[in-house]
């Protein structure tokens, strides 16, 4: 199952990229040539990672801090984008922003924990944190043909527990 499910995902993106990368293409022409992806990349970290820190102590409103997500996304589709247009891909440039995505769907899960106030998505940021390890745990054993299947055995369980979370709040 988790198999197909790659399958289905990987075909989806690929669509997905393609027709993300034509329309950006205008503003990735446009921008500095010293703008690397690892720095678009880097900036997108170093961001959530302040941005979660600040909303954590509660120094910044989860309007700023939804704000700073949504940056955060925008980020996010320009340096893949910005790879492939200066054909400038490699496994780190892969690995640092598939790393980086983790801390972006953090970001997000603790903004509806914040929300909603369900310990749900308390769940959720435990189970990224754990696939996180276990990622990080691939790469240094050198161990990378696992983490497509880990990824993919994320997003299901995902997607399962998403389906329970919107049929419990149609319950009650």
């Amino acid at each position: 199952m988790i198999n197909l499910y790659q399958k289905i995902h990987d075909t989806f993106l690929e669509k997905g990229r393609e027709k993300k990368d034509k329309l950006l293409k205008p503003i990735i022409k446009n921008m500095p040539s010293w703008i690397k992806p690892s720095h678009i990349t880097s900036f997108r970290l170093v961001v959530l990672l302040l941005a979660l820190e600040l909303a954590f102590l509660e120094l910044i409103n989860l309007t700023i801090f939804a704000i700073i997500i949504l940056l955060a996304f925008l980020t996010d589709l320009l340096d893949g984008a910005l790879a492939r247009y200066l054909k400038k891909m490699n496994r780190f440039g892969e690995y640092y922003d598939f790393l980086t995505d983790k801390i972006f769907f953090l970001a997000i899960f603790y903004l509806f924990l914040e929300l909603t106030g369900h310990l749900y998505w308390l769940y959720q940021i435990y189970l990224e944190f754990l696939f996180m390890i276990t990622i990080i745990f691939f790469l240094y054993f050198k161990k990378e043909q696992f983490i497509n299947k880990v990824n993919s055995l994320r997003w299901l369980i995902f997607i399962f527990w998403l389906i329970y979370y919107l049929i419990s709040l149609l319950i009650k």
